[in-house]
């Protein structure tokens, strides 16, 4: 029997698929109904193998791009800036002298090389500004090593001046050793690879993100391998925990650890900090101050790190303030010129002439200007008449009259004409005037942190609380007595305060924004400037109503991701296939010499001393500022509580800011980070492991940047909190809420007679439009008001108990204090 079909073993086969009605459009046949002619061959093949053929490329091209960011790296090690070298101990027990003359001498003996000629010679050693830096010839790396950081033996003394020193001391750290001591198999002694001290630095390096890290132990020689593998691994425990996920360990006990440890520094990847490889800096090893007139001229000399320089951009100087540069000259490698010596044996070399690189456009150059020039009729509509403004003086002379009069104390029965002769000076009734409080009430009762809780230290003078105390010859044995007597007052001042802060603290963890109606003023003027919101989530709120006038002070971004890559993009050097190059930039990696003009001599005089202050500790180290970032505008900084500092941080509250390249003073407002919202909440205090917003009137900052947060104390600065820069953004709605409440005298199923909310039936009416909600999750409305005295019947959605609590919920949107000092520069 002939089989039908061969599809299958019975000859079976299966109906094929039509598509259904619009089976034309995706059929083969379609092309040929439209009167298309098509090729018969492969239609597809030609482009998957073109998609691939593209993909490869793109893959080649991009192991290209990686392999020359590698060579340039490894290039720049070599004849490039030296890698900075920072060491910090960790025990009491460390031997810093011993650790910084071993690797010295390493740096400096390294292994013989010879050159071309045959000639051997070591390794090269420089010498500037106090400091040492060393070419290492066997390993090829240049170097250069600080000073060990020198920390305080007290704890106290850590929280002021040492805290603050370390992280100068790390920002411009490539390599950072931690240095211990190997002890023996005991657990007290397992304890002391960190001790207290160390463990609270190890918090805020944490925070204030760390290049390469390595762990240096010393005395290690002369343990056998078990011994030697014990402490490693209980060192890199410790460092795993307190440091970094990884951590290398290494002994340091002669010179081929050292020369082990150049060789790893080499061949490791570099971990740059991202906010330093988007700025480029520079660490000072001159600086000449020459007379220009009324101001001087001012050269520093340094390698450019982190990222190119433009000679059109602002520039940072700690502790002076923000400049211009006039020029930028090419200055002479110093490993160069020690080696072009060396082989002269001594011979006079002259040094080539100066090369200028760039020269600053006067017409592009950054604008210093920190805050925009209100106009204070820019939201006048029309301009006043000459009738309307001789109406003005005369109620402004008119106003003036009626003060004078109503500021003097006049006898009852007086007339206007006798009141005018009644001289201020001899007032008899002076004493018996009442002087009313101007202080905002909004302010005193809601706000702890802005002026009810002021720290005692603040009125201890201008001298970051330093007590000046008097000597015997200057006062007799009462007055020493007066003193003590004031320093007790002092200390009781001071416990009471801070109880009250923590009592305020736990009373807001209690009853959260909870106020009550004053008796003597009316709720609907006490709560004016607030207003209710059906959800605090969708209800709209126009972030350009009812501005302060700060805002016509600051800068604002139209879109601020733009802006910000923008002004990063400008000290990126163009690709490589461009023919013409940026004429104002200068690539890292160039020793050069910056010319300064504009500064007035007692800030050239500061700076001087600055820089010769940096010999032998911290070097003295200059930033290049992105674009914008000499304005001011809102500043909003995502941070967390330190787990160190355990006293109430109260909003508004006087704190030291530390971005690594600027450090100021700031009371920012506290309030919540919810993502994906358009209204935040005011928080009064920040808590302990609860993530917030800072926002505060700054400088603009480009992120990412670190932020590390002080607060003055009895001991000194106190670490209070670390972050990152959030974002700018002006328009960031910050609410502040307060919950007026009452309770159910009389309660019949979802009807409540509510008392103790309001005291007349007038603040009843005013607020009845708002919606009241229950701590047991009811809603309802006010429905009228009951009696004199402030009752109201209110219907809910479902059955009330008696034992509830009735609320509402109002809503004002707060802004930050400005700052009195407008430098920003501490």
């Amino acid at each position: 029997m002939a089989r039908h079909g061969g599809a299958g073993q019975a000859g079976q086969t299966h109906k094929v698929h039509k598509g259904g009605r619009k089976r034309h459009r995706n059929n083969d046949e379609a092309p040929r109904r439209m009167g298309i002619k098509q090729n018969t061959a492969n239609r597809h093949g030609n482009n998957v193998q073109g998609t691939r053929r593209a993909r490869l490329q793109a893959a080649k091209s991009h192991r290209e791009k990686l392999r020359e960011k590698t060579l340039r790296e490894k290039r720049l090690s070599t004849h490039g800036p030296p890698k900075v070298i920072a060491i910090i101990p960790c025990t009491d027990q460390v031997n810093l002298e011993e650790a910084h003359e071993l690797l010295r001498t390493a740096a400096t003996v390294g292994a013989r090389m010879e050159d071309n000629n045959g000639d051997a010679f070591m390794g090269t050693k420089v010498e500037h500004s106090g400091e040492e830096t060393f070419c290492v010839p066997d390993v090829k790396v240049r170097v250069r090593i600080l000073p060990p950081f020198q920390r305080a033996s007290e704890r106290g003394a850590l929280r002021s001046a040492t805290l603050i020193r370390l992280l100068d001391y790390i920002k411009i750290a490539d390599i950072v050793l931690f240095v211990t001591k190997a002890g023996g198999s005991g657990k007290e002694e397992e304890a002391e690879v960190m001790d207290p001290l160390a463990l609270s630095m190890c918090e805020a390096l944490r925070a204030f993100s760390l290049p390469n890290v390595y762990c240096c132990v010393q005395g290690m020689a002369g343990l056998g391998l078990s011994e030697k593998a014990r402490e490693k691994k209980r060192a890199t425990k410790v460092f795993t925990e307190q440091v970094r996920d990884s951590v290398n360990c290494l002994p340091l006990d002669s010179n081929q650890d050292c020369l082990h440890l150049f060789r790893m520094l080499k061949e490791h990847k570099q971990i740059v900090p991202v906010w330093r490889k988007q700025r480029p800096y520079l660490i000072t090893e001159g600086c000449e101050v020459f007379p220009n007139g009324n101001q001087v001229r001012v050269s520093l000399t340094g390698y450019v790190r982190g990222q190119n320089l433009s000679a059109n951009q602002a520039f940072l100087l700690p502790g002076i303030g923000e400049y211009h540069v006039e020029r930028i000259d090419q200055e002479d490698d110093p490993f160069t010129k020690a080696r072009k010596k060396g082989k002269a044996e001594g011979a006079s070399l002259m040094d080539e002439d100066t090369k200028t690189l760039v020269v600053a456009d006067k017409s592009q150059l950054e604008s210093l200007a920190r805050e925009n020039v209100p106009d204070p009729l820019a939201g006048e509509q029309t301009w006043p008449t000459e009738e309307e403004m001789r109406e003005a003086e005369e109620m402004q002379l008119q106003a003036t009259k009626t003060h004078r009069l109503s500021s003097r104390s006049v006898p009852k029965g007086f007339s206007e004409y006798q009141s005018a002769w009644i001289d201020e000076e001899d007032d008899d009734f002076s004493d018996e005037m009442e002087f009313e409080d101007t202080t905002d009430e909004e302010d005193e009762g809601n706000d702890p942190g802005a002026s009810h809780f002021k720290h005692p230290a603040d009125n201890l003078g201008d001298h970051h609380g330093e007590i000046e105390i008097m000597s015997e010859d200057e006062g007799d044995v009462g007055e020493e007595e007066d003193e003590y007597e004031n320093m007790d007052d002092y200390v009781d001042n001071y416990e009471r305060e801070r109880k009250s802060r923590k009592d305020a603290e736990d009373e807001d963890l209690e009853f959260p924004d909870e106020v009550e109606v004053p008796l003597d003023k009316p709720a609907r003027e006490r709560f004016l400037k607030y207003r209710g919101l059906k959800s605090f989530r969708t209800s709209p709120w126009d972030p350009k109503e009812s501005l302060p006038m700060e805002y016509a002070k600051i800068y604002a971004f139209e879109n601020p991701v733009k802006a910000q890559k923008q002004a990063k993009a400008k000290l990126r050097a163009p690709a490589a296939g461009f023919a013409s190059r940026r004429p104002d930039l200068v690539t890292k990696g160039e020793h050069v010499k910056l010319v300064f003009t504009g500064i007035p001599p007692e800030k050239a005089e500061a700076l001087l001393q600055a820089f010769q202050g940096s010999r032998g500790s911290t070097p003295y180290v200059i930033f290049g500022l992105l674009q914008h970032e000499t304005k001011m505008s809102m500043v909003n900084f995502a941070v967390h509580k330190s787990s160190s500092y355990e006293e109430p941080l109260a909003n508004k509250d006087d704190l030291v800011f530390y971005t690594g390249i600027r450090m100021f003073r700031g009371r920012p407002i506290i309030s919540d980070s919810a993502p994906n919202v358009d209204k935040h909440k005011n928080q009064k205090f920040m808590r302990s492991g609860e993530s917030c917003t800072f926002s505060l009137y700054a400088p603009i900052h480009h992120a990412p940047l670190p932020v590390l947060c002080f607060k003055e104390t009895e001991a000194g600065l106190s670490l209070v909190a670390a972050g990152l820069v959030k974002s700018v953004d002006p328009d960031r709605i910050v609410l502040k809420r307060i919950i007026l409440t009452g309770y159910p005298y009389k309660v019949h199923k979802a009807k409540a007679y509510v008392r103790y909310m309001f005291h007349s039936p007038e603040d009843v009416r005013w607020f009845s439009p708002l919606e009241v909600w229950t701590k047991y999750g009811r809603r309802g409305k006010i429905r009228e008001a009951v009696g004199t005295h402030g009752t109201m019947k209110c219907m809910f959605d479902a059955v009330v108990q008696q034992r509830d609590t009735v609320c509402i919920s109002l809503y004002k949107r707060v802004f930050p204090k400005w700052q009195d000092d407008e430098t920003f520069v501490m």
